[in-house]
C-alpha cells in the first residue's frame, strides 16, 4: 500500500502537480482544495493507496466538494493544513476555508472515510439571504466514517432568516466523528455549530468548546455527547435525545447528565482575542470529564496535540497545559546509595520545574517520572553511578526543556525518553562514560515539528566501544 501525498499551497498558481509545498515550477503545489480534488480523484481501493492532503498559506476561497473517489476503511482520504495555529487560535495567515458570503458549503463531503484533522473554517453571511451556509456538509455520503476533529470553526457575522453552521450531517448512513473542535460566533437566530437531518446516524461529539452560539448541537438524531464545553450559548443540547450524554458544561442553569457541570462560567486563556484554552481557575473543567481509559471513544489528544491520558480528563477541545497558574517544583535528591535506587515519582498538575539528582550510587540507579500535565523543565543529574544507571521519562503533554546530565558512569548508561507532543529541545551530557551508552529519545510527529534532539560527551575513557542515539525519528550509532 502506497501513501499518496499531495500539497495545496494558496500562494501557488493553477497547473502545479501538488507534488511539492512549493509555489513555483512545474511540480508545485495546487493553488486550491478545489483544483486538487479534481486532478486526483481515484480509485484508491484498486490502487492500494491512501490520500493525504496538506494545506498552507492563508485563504482559499474556492469551495470544494470531494465526489468521484473510491474509498474503505484501509484507504482513506485525509485533509490536513501544515500550519495550523499552534495555540488553537484562529489565524487568518494561516491556511483556512472561507467562501464569502455565497449560499451553500465551502467544503462537501459526498464521500466516506474521509478525515478532516487540523483545518481552519470560516463562515459569513448577509441579513438578506435566508441560504443556508455551513462550513462543511456531508450528503449522498455512504455507510463508511467520517472524522472531523481537531479543527476550528469561526462564524464573522449572522442573519435572522438563514442558517450558518460549523457541519451538517445531512446524510444518515455514515458514523460520525466529531472531537476537539471549537466552535463559536454562530449566533444567529437559526445557526448551530453541529447538527443536521440526524436520523439514524451514529454522532460521537466528544470534547468540543462551543462559545456563542444559538444552538450548540441541533440535532433529531441520537447524537452522543460528552466532555463538551458550552459558554454563551442559548442553546447547548437542543432536539438530542440520547440518556448516554454526559461530563457536559455549561453555564446555563442545566444541561443533561450526572457528571455534566452546570452554571459554570469559565475564564480561559483569553477569551476577548478567540483563545479558549484553559486557565487554571477553570477548575470545573478541569480534570471533570471522562478520559479515555474510562471510556475509548475519548481521543487521546487535544486540539494542539497535547495528551490526553487516565480515568478522567479535562472538559473542552484544550487539555490544561498550565501556563500562567499554579507554579509546583518537585526536587528529589539521592546520595550515596549503596546497592541499589529505585524512584518512581508522579508529578502534580501543573509542575513548572522537575529536578532529580543521584550522587554516587555504587551499584544501580533506577529513576523514573511520570508527569500528567506540564513541566517547563526537567532536570536530570547522575554522579558517578559505578555500574549503571537507568533513566525513564513519561511526558504527557507540552514541555520546554528536557536536560540529562551524566558524570562518569563507569559501565553503562540506558536513558528512554517519551514526549508525546513537541518539545523545544533534549538535551543530554554523558561525561566520561566507561564502557557504553544508549539513549533512546522517542516522540510522535505532530503536524508542526517543534522540537530538537542532542547528544554531548565529555573526554572519554579508554574502555568507550560503542554509542547510539535515536531522536525526532532519526537514529545514529558508532564506534567512540
Amino acid at each position: 500500500m502506497a501513501a499518496i501525498t499531495r500539497y495545496v499551497n494558496v500562494n501557488s498558481t493553477a497547473g502545479g502537480d501538488g507534488t511539492t509545498s512549493g509555489a513555483i515550477g512545474v511540480n508545485r503545489a495546487y493553488s486550491s482544495q478545489n483544483e486538487m480534488e479534481a486532478a486526483e480523484q481515484t480509485d484508491l481501493v484498486a490502487n492500494g493507496d491512501t490520500f493525504e492532503c496538506i494545506c498552507s498559506g492563508g485563504l482559499d476561497s474556492v469551495p470544494v466538494v470531494f465526489s468521484g473517489w473510491t474509498t474503505s476503511a484501509s484507504n482513506t482520504i485525509t485533509i490536513a493544513s501544515s500550519d495550523f495555529p499552534s495555540d488553537g487560535v484562529f489565524d487568518s495567515s494561516k491556511y483556512y476555508l472561507d467562501k464569502g458570503e455565497s449560499a451553500g458549503a465551502v467544503l462537501i463531503i459526498s464521500e466516506d472515510f474521509i478525515r478532516i484533522q487540523s483545518v481552519q473554517f470560516q463562515r459569513q453571511s448577509i441579513a438578506t439571504s435566508s441560504a443556508l451556509r455551513p462550513c462543511i456538509q456531508t450528503t449522498s455520503v455512504g455507510v463508511g466514517d467520517i472524522r472531523i476533529n481537531g479543527n476550528i470553526f469561526k462564524s464573522i457575522a449572522s442573519n435572522v432568516t438563514g442558517s450558518v453552521s460549523a457541519v451538517s450531517f445531512d446524510d444518515s448512513s455514515p458514523v460520525y466523528e466529531f472531537k476537539n473542535n471549537v466552535v463559536y460566533g454562530f449566533s444567529g437566530l437559526n445557526d448551530f455549530g453541529v447538527g443536521g437531518i440526524g436520523g439514524s446516524a451514529s454522532i460521537d461529539v466528544y470534547n468540543n468548546t462551543y462559545i456563542n452560539c444559538t444552538n450548540g448541537i441541533a440535532s433529531k438524531s441520537t447524537y452522543l455527547c460528552k466532555n463538551n464545553i458550552f459558554q454563551d450559548c442559548a442553546n447547548d443540547i437542543s432536539g438530542v435525545s440520547n440518556a448516554s450524554n454526559d461530563y457536559n458544561l455549561t453555564d446555563n442553569v442545566s444541561i443533561p447528565g450526572v457528571n455534566s457541570v452546570s452554571s459554570s462560567i469559565l475564564t480561559f486563556k483569553n477569551k476577548a482575542s478567540d483563545d479558549f484554552a484553559l486557565l487554571a481557575g477553570d477548575t470545573d473543567a478541569i480534570g471533570a470529564g471522562i478520559g479515555p481509559a474510562s471510556d475509548t471513544n475519548v481521543s487521546l489528544v487535544d486540539i494542539i496535540w497535547a495528551s490526553r491520558s487516565g480515568v478522567f480528563t479535562d472538559i473542552g477541545a484544550f487539555v490544561f497545559v498550565g501556563g500562567g497558574g499554579i507554579t509546583v517544583t518537585a526536587d528529589i535528591e539521592i546520595n550515596k546509595p549503596v546497592f541499589a535506587v529505585e524512584s518512581s515519582v508522579t508529578l502534580p498538575q501543573p509542575v513548572s520545574i522537575a529536578s532529580l539528582e543521584i550522587l554516587k550510587p555504587e551499584f544501580v540507579a533506577s529513576i523514573s517520572i511520570t508527569s500528567p500535565v506540564f513541566s517547563s523543565a526537567i532536570n536530570f543529574t547522575i554522579d558517578k553511578p559505578d555500574f549503571s544507571a537507568s533513566i525513564s521519562v513519561t511526558d504527557q503533554a507540552i514541555r520546554s526543556n528536557v536536560n540529562f546530565n551524566i558524570a562518569k558512569p563507569v559501565f553503562s548508561v540506558e536513558s528512554s525518553v517519551t514526549l508525546p507532543l513537541p518539545v523545544s529541545s533534549v538535551q543530554f551530557t554523558i561525561d566520561k562514560p566507561v564502557f557504553n551508552v544508549f539513549i533512546v529519545a522517542s516522540q510522535p510527529v505532530p503536524p508542526i515539528p517543534q522540537k530538537t534532539g542532542k547528544i554531548s560527551f565529555g573526554s572519554l575513557g579508554d574502555g568507550i566501544n560503542s554509542f547510539g542515539f535515536a531522536g525526532n525519528g532519526n537514529t545514529s550509532s558508532g564506534k567512540l
